[in-house]
């Protein structure tokens, strides 16, 4: 994550590979062989590696093995052309990988391809064994040599079109449109690998004990420059981004040269093998190295010296710095006694001044006079002076009280000695005596003191808070910072009367005249554990925690107001760009300091560093994220490489849960890398996924969506521009807008034929009945017709022959019997008019049945001298009546005028027809002599027979009379709702 030096300044020390970090991939990390071949960098940022066995895509995290479809098993090359393709050159020939897929040249070789080249036009070189070819959009051209088996090992373009060839035992030079050339130079037939060339573009060749640069038409041997190097077979040459000529041996490591200057990197100190093979520089800076069995090697330089028990340290705690008047660095230990820095290591130092062995040292520091002062554990305080350590005994602790702690000694500015300690508080020792500063009630220890520009006293008294010496008293500031349990570690002066104050788990707090700032984890710190400050001479200030190393930038600190939640701009260091193991050492006042040159010394649990702040140094820039793929139950069915799918991702209908994998290539601290993503359409709000490179949604429904991805750094906040992509859910057939306006349009079509086919099937269903009541009027109309005409007739007939011979027969017993005859034939044809009317079809409407009723009553009526009133609605509607209903009331009717006419004596009868609530209603009121239903005698049916027929009818019959007040009978007829 962060790019250590911005400069490559090579020391001119051969002994060079502490200088350097190393991380290591083999098989077990998914290599797919530890023999590397080439390595490369596509413009997606990732890392590809050829190997013996396949080719490999690396992101920093996974490597993700390209072997599908292509030509042969083992890569003896890999290469980048301009468009970003990747070229391979296999014991199949050549090919390059687009789309996806492996493609390969038309008309290529199938001849083992070891080494490739491109030049500034576009055409990709291929060496052989016995031949060489160019490869171009017009096809591929082989190129024949001098001699018969060449076997081209490397090539270098030579910035004219033209290339370099390099063979086993040959140099051989080809123009852009010429022929392979052989180049004399000063090998002897010794075996050849290598070409390159250094930062003054001059070529250079390397093999088995060559090693030679081309000057104009001179060669020249640069095997003198590395000493004992010449023996050695260099198997590779690059050049650096500083124009730094590294070299790739088979027994030594990498070897480097620059000018007269030259250094070794070789296992087990900073590689994994010594035999190398390949060298390659990514586009931060970084230097790859491949080797012929030890996997893939990442070098990185350190960004500050890291002294541990490799480098002379003993194995436990570093618990103190100083630096006395001779300028040497003196460093003490938890056990292990005092070391001094010689030479670029540490070894033992006041072994003979007589301190004591083995006892845990808490503090130590020089006076301007050059005395040592060196506070150990439950001990006496001890001076050095001339080489010879000296007890300062009875001054501080009565005998009766617990021993101390020296946390802290620091010299005062007007003389004497400042001393932190644990249960005794802050003291100070001058001239011989010891005089309480700060002590209980208020105090018991103090892990820090610090005299500042001002001229106040501090003290960081742990977890009895911070405390300030000023205008004669002492004043403890936590009530300024509000934090009742505010536990200080570490003092540092800021600018303009400030104080930098590292807590135990609250953070850093900025305070100044009573005014305060405060920063925790949500503005960026690395840890709330703040256990040594110190602030160096370029505006920056440095934090060792229980979490790593944080450099800060003191104007952005003073810009910010504090506790905003808005990141700080920092640079972020942890055993990946190595420190010693462990925490930064806490509860030692002199764990830390900056040396009279400006450097500055930290002190760890597992060992001591050293840091320039005048090295450049800057924050990576942020990987660009990448959604490599899709994936469902049935596999993956989607990738970025393939440009037909770029930008929407199709998952089939029914493919159950929907895993998307992203990544952003990071290779220095790739597991800090943060993620967050969403699905658009779908969710609103980020997710973070941490440093998890997946996404997974469990059964989409479907619709169109919108991934998005963005990367974050430790050291910087989410990517401005996130990678996104469509996402395209298909549904079910049935689950389509088409599927359903089809389907409605069917259901509606087959609703509408089917509706058609009852239509039809009831209209001629009601066709048919219309038919047959139409013939069946006919019949009707046909049987009232030949009842009326011939029935009716003979009915005439015999009531005029009746009458006729009855007035013949006058006074003759005969006479009676012919007009009983008459009169019977004249009631008969009544009858016979009553049931042609009800038969005949032409009387089936309400008004005609009302006139029919209406006459009738008035006819029967008249004939017994009863007045016949009527009162018939002016309006009846003209609805159909079923001959049956007709009948029953035309029946109901003459039973209720037969009885007014025979039993009520009355003078007067009023017939009224009306309509009440779709019924027909029908009342004969008289006004007789009435009478008492209940007298009237049981064999007496007629009442019965008149609701019987309305019953019949779904109607009713109701009767209302009382002796001497007339009778009211009512029928009541539903009728048709037509």
């Amino acid at each position: 994550m962060l790019l250590i030096a911005a400069s490559w300044v090579l020391p001119g020390r051969a002994e060079d590979s502490r200088a350097w970090l190393n991380r290591s991939w083999q098989m077990s990390e998914g290599m797919p062989n530890n023999a590397v071949t080439g390595i490369t960098q596509d413009p997606q940022g990732y890392i590809w590696v050829s190997t013996w066995w396949g080719i490999a895509r690396f992101d920093g995290v996974k490597f993700d093995n390209i072997v599908d479809e292509l030509p042969g098993g083992t890569v003896f090359c890999i290469e980048r052309d301009h468009r970003g393709r990747i070229w391979v050159g296999t014991a199949a020939g050549v090919a390059w990988r687009e789309d996806g897929v492996w493609k390969r040249p038309p008309g290529s070789t199938t001849d083992p391809v070891y080494a490739l080249q491109e030049t500034a036009d576009g055409t990709m070189w291929a060496g052989g064994y016995y031949h060489s070819w160019k490869i171009s959009g017009s096809g591929t051209i082989q190129m024949d040599f001098p001699q018969s088996s060449p076997h081209i090992r490397a090539l270098r373009a030579d910035g004219d079109g033209g290339m370099w060839l390099l063979g086993r035992t040959q140099l051989f030079h080809c123009t852009a449109d010429g022929a392979p050339v052989a180049v004399l130079g000063p090998w002897n037939g010794q075996e050849l690998d290598g070409l390159g060339y250094d930062r003054d573009q001059r070529l250079v060749v390397c093999g088995n004990g060559t090693l030679v640069r081309k000057d104009g038409g001179i060669w020249t041997d640069l095997l003198p420059l590395i000493p004992g190097g010449g023996k050695d077979t260099f198997n590779a040459c690059t050049t650096g981004p500083d124009g730094t000529l590294w070299l790739a041996t088979r027994n030594a490591g990498l070897v480097y040269l620059d000018g007269e200057t030259h250094g070794r990197i070789d296992a087990p100190a900073s590689l994994s093998l010594n035999d190398t093979r390949c060298v390659f520089f990514d586009r931060q800076g970084t230097l790859w190295v491949g080797t012929n069995g030890g996997g893939l090697d990442r070098l990185r330089r350190r960004t500050f010296d890291s002294y541990g028990p490799a480098e002379g340290l003993g194995r436990n705690v570093t618990s103190a710095i100083a630096i006395g008047p001779d300028g040497v660095v003196r460093v003490g230990t938890d056990g292990s006694g005092i070391f001094r820095m010689e030479k670029g290591r540490f070894v033992p130092d006041q072994q003979e001044a007589g301190l004591p062995e083995r006892a845990p040292i808490w503090s130590m520091t020089y006076d301007p006079q050059g005395t040592l002062w060196v506070g150990f554990e439950r001990e006496e305080l001890f001076r050095v002076r001339d080489g010879k350590a000296e007890a300062v005994r009875g001054v501080f602790i009565p005998p009766n009280e617990s021993p101390t702690l020296f946390h802290s000694l620091k010299p005062a500015r007007d003389g004497g000695l400042l001393l932190g300690m644990s249960y005794h508080g802050l003291r100070k020792l001058e001239d011989g005596t010891c005089r309480t500063l700060l002590e209980r009630p208020y105090v018991g220890s103090v892990t820090h003191t610090l005299e500042d520009s001002r001229g106040r006293l501090w003290a960081a008294a742990s977890g009895e808070g911070a405390w300030v010496f000023e205008n004669g008293a002492w004043r403890d500031v936590r009530k300024d910072i509000g934090v009742r349990n505010f536990s200080p570690s570490i003092l540092a002066e800021a600018a303009e009367g400030g104080i930098w104050i590292g807590s135990f788990g609250e953070g850093l707090v900025l305070w100044r005249d009573g005014h305060v700032k405060w920063w925790g984890r949500k503005e960026g710190l690395i840890s709330l554990a703040i256990f040594q400050i110190e602030v160096d001479d370029h505006g920056h200030l440095w934090l060792g925690t229980d979490q790593g190393l944080q450099r800060l930038d003191i104007a952005e600190l003073e810009r910010s107001p504090g506790n905003d939640g808005l990141p700080l701009h920092s640079l972020r260091f942890n055993r990946a760009d190595g420190l010693p193991p462990g925490q930064f050492t806490v509860a030692h006042g002199n764990a830390s300091l900056k040396a009279p040159d400006g450097s500055l010394w930290f002190s760890l649990a597992g060992g001591a560093i050293h840091v320039d702040p005048t090295v450049t140094l800057r924050a990576p820039e942020a990987p660009q994220v990448h959604i490599e793929s899709a994936s469902d139950s049935r596999g993956t069915f989607w990738q970025f490489e393939n440009p037909a799918q770029h930008g929407r991702v199709v998952q089939p209908p029914g493919s159950g849960r929907l895993l998307i994998r992203f990544t952003a290539p990071e290779f220095v601290r790739p597991e800090e890398l943060r993620f967050r993503y969403r699905l658009a359409g779908m969710e609103k709000d980020w997710r973070e996924s941490g440093g998890d490179r997946t996404a997974g949604y469990p059964l989409l429904p479907p619709g169109e969506y919108r991934f998005e991805v963005a990367v974050a750094t430790p050291e910087g906040g989410w990517s401005a521009k996130p990678a996104s992509v469509v996402v395209m859910v298909q549904p079910f057939i049935w689950q389509t807008a088409a599927f359903r306006i089809a389907a409605v349009t069917l259901a509606l079509l087959g609703a509408g034929i089917l509706v058609r086919k009852w239509s039809e099937r009831r209209l001629k269903r009601k066709m048919a009945r219309l038919m047959q009541e139409t013939r069946l009027e006919r019949e009707r109309t046909r049987i009232a017709g030949d009842l009326h005409d011939d029935l009716g007739a003979t009915l005439s007939e015999i009531n005029f022959i009746g009458t006729f011979a009855a007035d013949t027969y006058s006074g003759h017993p005969v006479r009676q019997s012919l007009e009983n005859i008459v009169d019977r034939a004249q009631r008969m044809a009544k009858s016979l008019d009553e049931i042609v009317w009800t038969v005949n079809p032409a009387h089936d409407r309400l008004p005609s049945v009302a006139r029919y009723l209406c006459s009738r009553c008035q006819e029967s009526l008249g004939t017994a001298g009863i007045r016949c009133r009527l009162d018939v609605a002016e309006r009846l509607p003209d609805v159909p009546l079923d001959s049956q209903l007709r009948h029953h009331l035309l029946m109901a009717v003459n039973e209720i005028i037969h009885n007014v006419m025979k039993h009520s004596g009355a003078t007067g009868c009023t017939l009224a027809i009306r309509l009440e609530k779709h019924e027909l209603v029908i009342r004969v009121t008289d006004d007789g002599r009435g009478f008492d239903r209940s007298e009237c005698p049981v064999d007496r049916n007629g009442l019965a027979n008149l609701e019987r027929r309305m019953n019949e009818i779904q109607g009713s019959f109701e009767i209302t009379s009382s002796p001497g007040h007339g009778t009211k009978a009512t029928l009541r007829a539903p009728l048709p709702s037509s």
